[in-house]
């Protein structure tokens, strides 16, 4: 894998300069070539994508590395702050989840100098009580998503475009539940900037955000945990953890949704056979794993080594060492893959270490042929997001009827 520098023009006059040229260029020269090369079949990434699947993928590639170049603070969001207009959105503010975390993550968490103790915040989408707010309390017997947000850890938000293509999909299927909560957590940070919230921030405000959902009436069983890309990686580190860790007295949720979920951040699999080679043209993210800035961030004092072999920060990277048992007792979960991700080696290779502690029965995959990461956040991904769509639901009723 070719490493690049990430925000090498992020100071004054240079992000202007750089954005002087590659917009322009991009509008001048790079979509009038895209849109020549992709008009008939054979010029496109795959011959059976459509017309506007390549050009989107195009497209994506040229803005993943600008903002690998210049910066992307504008796409994160303080989750200690309420916006305008927070009853109307949905928003609740959410505590911590006191005396929840233990053992080795509360070591890793003193290690990393981290607050335990702070607060976030989350949006309901769905259903509204009564009285017309959001966050009533649970109903007898319902049914619940905790979602968390893509964004390779660094970027996005609870409420982004993404992120709402995602909920959106999951309360069209009209399974199981009507409500969904998508959690506002803290991203990481490292140099240039200051760093910030370094693992496991995220883990330990992923399990304030089912503490919270626990303590407005859901039984833990009925709590389903979902993520798309680096949130798919988050909702099992939070399930993991649950699990192991019973003392905590909250429980264990009933079930995982993993979609596109990114299991190694390292590229332990990079070469020329990888699916981070082959799919270099079917995936516009590559600048993610090239900036290896979501390492950065996230590992805090932990070398990248140890960091490669943490099994719960890398738990599909072949560079781990994993434990024997380590993903047993693991609730029902349902694996998402795309075969034209860069990632998906990670998720393969997640899925079958799942595969080797759980009976099959429990966690079902699912790959779909000819698209790009992150399907169910990607609408203009027809018909296969429709048909994601169905499997979830087929998937839902039979976690309803168990």
């Amino acid at each position: 894998m070719q490493l690049i520098t990430p925000f090498r023009y992020r100071s004054l006059p240079w992000t202007i300069l750089y954005l002087s040229m590659v917009i322009p260029s991009t509008l001048l020269i790079r979509l009038p070539w895209y849109s020549l090369k992709y008009l008939l079949p054979a010029g496109r990434p795959r011959k059976s994508w459509p017309f506007s699947r390549a050009l989107i993928v195009s497209v994506i590639r040229v803005f993943c590395y600008a903002i690998y170049d210049t910066g992307f603070q504008f796409t994160t969001t303080d989750p200690t702050i309420a916006p305008k207009d927070w009853e109307k959105k949905g928003w609740v503010s959410v505590p911590p989840a006191s005396g929840a975390i233990q053992g080795e993550i509360l070591e890793l968490a003193r290690k990393n100098k981290i607050d335990t103790e702070n607060s976030i915040s989350g949006y309901w989408f769905g259903e509204r009580g009564a009285d017309g707010k959001a966050g009533q309390p649970a109903a007898e017997g319902e049914k619940v998503v905790l979602y968390f947000h893509s964004g390779g850890y660094v970027m996005g938000t609870a409420t982004d475009g993404l992120a709402t293509a995602v909920v959106s999909g999951l309360l069209s299927i009209d399974v199981l539940f009507t409500r969904v909560f998508s959690l506002e957590y803290h991203v990481a940070k490292a140099a240039p900037w200051d760093p910030a919230a370094p693992w496991p921030t995220q883990l330990i405000e992923g399990v304030a955000g089912f503490s919270y959902l626990v303590s407005i009436g859901f039984k833990p069983h009925n709590i389903l945990l979902c993520g798309d890309s680096s949130g798919g990686h988050m909702a099992f580190a939070v399930g993991h953890y649950l699990v192991k860790h019973p003392e905590t007295a909250l429980g264990s949720p009933g079930g995982l949704l993993l979609l596109s979920p990114t299991m190694d951040f390292t590229v332990s699999s990079d070469g020329p056979d990888s699916s981070f080679e082959k799919n270099q043209a079917t995936d516009g993210l590559a600048a993610i794993f090239q900036s290896q800035y979501t390492v950065s961030s996230l590992r805090g004092e932990m070398s990248a080594e140890e960091f490669a072999a943490d099994p719960l920060c890398s738990p599909g990277a072949l560079s781990a060492t994993i434990p024997k048992g380590f993903f047993t007792g693991m609730p029902k979960t349902f694996i998402h893959g795309c075969d034209g991700e860069l990632a998906l080696d990670s998720v393969v290779t997640f899925r079958d270490r799942m595969w080797e502690d759980n009976d099959k029965k429990q966690v079902q995959y699912v790959e779909t042929a000819n698209v790009t990461h992150d399907l169910l956040a990607t609408p203009w991904q027809e018909p296969e997001r429709r048909e994601l769509l169905g499997d979830i639901e087929v998937w839902l009723q039979n976690f309803e009827a168990s």
